[in-house]
């Protein structure tokens, strides 16, 4: 899913999806994911803004993402915390009715969310802290995991059976990001 947020100014009775991050602002409708029209102006990338030192793909104005951020009184980790907060409410309203309210209402879910293999501290705690404000638990219970680790666990499990025994290798290639930064992670099958 794309890390895409827009907002959109709302009528202030509409209360769906609206942003969490300031109650003493005008109400904001919010897209996010796959519910853009290709023409549709829209924060892209924006969690990649939460570390400095991250190189941002070519179709992501730094110029462009600041001007959306102004016009719409955000900072880069209210737009992050926004973009968590849909992620969570729809991940949640999904297993609602799939498994049914009681079922979900005894049953501890815990989100583990992944970032860039080259993630800077700093970042990592920025994204933890902002996946606490969207609701999806506390900082301290929330797990990170980065993306080609996160790759490499679900291949593991994809491939059954996947004959794999003690010191046989494979390699991970995150594709999409493979031109900005080192994507790649071989795994070494050990005890």
């Amino acid at each position: 899913m794309p890390t895409e947020i827009a907002y959109i100014d709302a009528p202030a009775q509409n209360t769906s999806s609206t942003s969490l991050s300031d109650s003493s602002k005008p109400p904001q409708a919010i897209k996010w994911g796959f519910q853009f029209k290709p023409e549709e102006t829209r924060l892209r990338c924006i969690k990649l803004f939460l570390d400095k030192n991250h190189k941002l793909p070519h179709f992501v104005s730094p110029l462009e993402t600041a001007a959306q951020l102004r016009k719409y009184e955000k900072t880069v980790m209210e737009a992050v915390t926004d973009y968590l907060s849909q992620i969570h409410k729809h991940t949640m309203e999904t297993l609602t009715k799939r498994y049914g309210e009681t079922f979900m209402s005894m049953t501890k879910v815990q989100f583990v969310l992944t970032v860039p293999a080259v993630w800077s501290d700093s970042a990592k705690d920025a994204t933890l802290k902002a996946a606490e404000k969207a609701g999806m638990g506390k900082k301290g219970d929330l797990k990170l995991i980065s993306e080609p680790e996160a790759a490499a666990v679900y291949t593991l499990k994809a491939i059954q059976p996947n004959h794999l025994t003690v010191g046989d290798n494979f390699v991970v290639c995150d594709a999409g990001m493979i031109l900005q930064t080192s994507g790649l992670l071989s795994i070494d099958i050990g005890h």
